[in-house]
């Protein structure tokens, strides 16, 4: 008929609803006066000489039907507070998948410009490298003066020119 998580909020409902009743009834009435020596005194109970103020405390009732209210409001602003909860790691998690969306294009993008450079350098090692097959002789200083280059010198230069373009240019 009821589930076990129903008893267990009107008993707590109960409870506390005596509780809050019982502390009314406990609370008692404080004595204050004034001795010959203006010394402050409390008591509970009255002095016999002097004349003493009575102060009654503040009773703060809470009803049975205000003590349910507010129990039902604070249960509505946890349940509040969680749907809150909840779409704010959605969000937090849209913000991530944004991000890394973001991320993912723009390392594809670069990837893409160092492809097309690296094509570039490519063209021109494969240049290099029929330049120096076709022209052996040939060589043009950074002076712009022409010399010729030895067997050594360009034996090396052919060699590293096909081992870079093995390494490096095979998918260009």
């Amino acid at each position: 008929m009821f589930k076990k998580g129903v008893y267990m909020k009107y008993t707590i409902l109960l409870i506390s609803s005596l509780l809050v009743l019982s502390f009314s009834a406990i609370a008692q009435s404080t004595y204050r006066w004034v001795d010959s020596n203006g010394q402050v005194h409390y008591s509970s109970k009255p002095p016999a000489v002097v004349e003493a103020n009575v102060k009654k405390p503040e009773a703060k009732e809470e009803t049975t039907a205000s003590l349910a209210a507010r129990l039902r409001a604070e249960e509505k602003a946890k349940q509040e507070n969680q749907k809150e909860q909840v779409k704010d790691n959605q969000v937090d998690k849209k913000e991530v998948d944004d991000k890394q969306a973001a991320y993912n294009q723009a390392a594809q993008e670069k990837a893409a410009q160092d492809g097309a450079q690296l094509k570039v350098v490519c063209e021109s090692m494969r240049k290099d490298l029929a330049t120096y097959t076709n022209y052996p002789r040939a060589k043009v200083n950074v002076d712009g003066v022409v010399r010729r280059l030895t067997s050594e010198e360009l034996s090396t230069k052919i060699n590293d020119l096909q081992s870079k373009i093995k390494e490096n240019c095979q998918d260009y």
